[in-house]
Order: structure tokens, then sequence, then C-alpha cells
């Protein structure tokens, strides 16, 4: 982050804390999930901040909570993440943004390499789009702000996200990588994690 005039800007929407990791209730607690909720966003933007590729983040939430003051908050006031993150990126783009890359808070494996290949990739063709391990999700997507690409989360959105690069006329670079790739949803993939990675995601009254 080392570039003085901002062009690529990260966004990460954030659920509040409390609200956060709701399919984990039946394995952790709503404190456990909120701690958890916290470190995945510490440890998305640790790896954003790192990023060669990123020259600002800002986080697209209810709430601010213990995010560092460098971090920009975009105000979530929609309970619909598409309009939500619209609006986020219209706000970057007035503040100067050229490019844009999403990704969500809850990959605990993303490093920065892996940000770093779908900033080049996005760089390369103008839309570069990480899907989960499914291939349904879209867990990471980076596109030139002048192209009127169609945000479209939720279910099926990889295929969508696909289907709205090929309308305008540009087939986007489909970046996969494992640590894109996985997302942290339920209990299966929250034993999924490495012990190391849980440990690091969590206090040891959660092992």
């Amino acid at each position: 982050m080392n570039n003085p005039f901002p062009e690529c800007w990260a966004l990460v929407p954030v659920k509040a804390r409390a609200l956060g990791n709701s399919r984990l209730a039946g394995t952790l607690d709503v404190s456990q999930r909120c701690t958890l909720g916290r470190e995945m966003v510490r440890h998305v933007l640790a790896v954003l901040r790192e990023s060669r590729g990123i020259d600002r983040i800002a986080i697209v939430s209810v709430e601010r909570d213990d995010v560092p003051d460098d971090i920009l908050h975009f105000v979530d006031t929609d309970t619909c993440l598409t309009a939500t993150l619209v609006a986020a990126i219209a706000e970057a783009r007035a503040a100067g943004a050229t490019r844009i890359v999403i990704v969500p808070a809850d990959l605990p494996n993303v490093s920065r390499a892996d940000i770093d290949e779908l900033v080049a990739a996005a760089s390369a063709c103008g839309i570069a789009i990480a899907p989960d391990r499914h291939r349904r999700g879209t867990n990471g997507l980076a596109f030139d702000i002048e192209l009127p690409m169609p945000i479209c989360f939720g279910n099926d959105s990889f295929r969508r996200h696909r289907q709205s690069a090929r309308a305008l006329g540009i087939e986007p670079a489909i970046v996969v990588l494992s640590g894109l790739a996985f997302d942290l949803d339920d209990s299966d993939d929250w034993h999924a994690l490495s012990p190391a990675v849980r440990s690091a995601m969590t206090s040891e009254a959660l092992m």
C-alpha cells in the first residue's frame, strides 16, 4: 500500500458481529462466534494491507466495531448486499477508485499472494472472478470501475458474474486458489480448518 495515488480499492462486506457466523451456532456460542468473526476480519484486512495491488481498503458494514481507523467504513444501510455494494462502489469511484476488488470477511486461509493474483488477473483482462470451492458462490471479484459490471452476490453468483462479464464482451479470468476458495460457513468448514488456523483465529477456549 505504498502508492500515494489510490486507484485500486478493496471492499470487504462485514456482517454485524453479533449476527455473523450464525451457521456455526451448533458449534460455537455467540461470544465465540463474535471472537471468530473479528479475527477473520483482522486476517483479511491484514492480507489486503500487505498486497502490492491494493491502494485503499474499506469495510462495508453496519458498524465499525474494532476495525482500525486507517480502514475506511462505508455504512451498510440496506439489507440487500448487492445494493449496499453498489452504493459503496459509487462512493469509492467518487473518491478516485479506478479498480474495485471485493472479498468477503470469512476467508481464513486467504493470503497476500491470492489477492495479488486476483488483482493481476483483473489488470490483464478487466474482470477476474474467484469462485468458492463449490464453484457456486463468488469469493473474490475484481474489475475496472469503468466497466458496467453488475454486482450479483447471493445464490449461484459465480455463474451470474461470469455471464455478466461475457455480456460485456469480456471473457473473465477465473482465479481458482485454495485461499480464496475456502470460506467459513458452517461446522463442517470449521472442522476442515487446520488446527493451526483454528488456533490463530480463536482463543484456546474454543479448541
